[in-house]
């Protein structure tokens, strides 16, 4: 009976982005895909390695590294990769992604459609910042992105964002 109400609502759909914007740009993900730009955004001509809370080297290069210019703080996007195969990402992954940021209250965890590859996506949220995480499992390797923007403007930048993700074509 619940998976009836949730047909009928809609509510187990894939969330498939929409483009909003018209694209300022276009960028290439080495070996993964290529998707738009929009203003203000541009691709980082070399993304350094990602670090932790300590500063200590995260073990992970971006394979994009995208950024928004803010008078207070650039804005950042970064999309990376892990190899493995056989990757089944459920609903507890958001409660996951919940656990990395404390303090933070859940928004949204739903099933993502990225060019008909399905993933995940989480929203996470506190008073500063709302960030989406998103993981699209493939054959041969997991694609991962984050983005984190003022929680204040988090509607306006979700507009670029997806837009930007409406235009992702694989690679493969």
């Amino acid at each position: 009976m619940a998976r009836l109400l949730k047909q009928m609502l809609g509510i187990d759909r894939p969330f498939v982005p929409s483009q909003h914007l018209r694209p300022d740009g276009w960028c290439d993900i080495s070996g993964i895909g290529r998707m738009s730009l929009v203003w203000p955004w541009y691709a980082e001509a070399d993304p350094q390695p990602l670090v932790d809370s300590y500063g200590r080297d995260a073990g992970t290069t971006p394979k994009l590294a995208l950024r928004a210019p803010r008078s207070d703080r650039d804005l950042g996007l970064i999309v990376w990769s892990e190899s493995t195969s056989g990757v089944v990402v459920g609903p507890e992954w958001g409660r996951s992604v919940l656990a990395l940021y404390p303090g933070s209250r859940m928004e949204q965890n739903s099933v993502l459609n990225l060019a008909s590859a399905l993933g995940r996506m989480a929203r996470v949220a506190d008073q500063r910042d709302t960030t989406w995480r998103v993981v699209v499992p493939r054959e041969m390797y997991v694609v991962h992105m984050e983005v984190s923007v003022p929680t204040v403007h988090a509607d306006a930048y979700w507009i670029q964002v997806e837009t930007m993700l409406s235009t992702w074509a694989w690679s493969d």
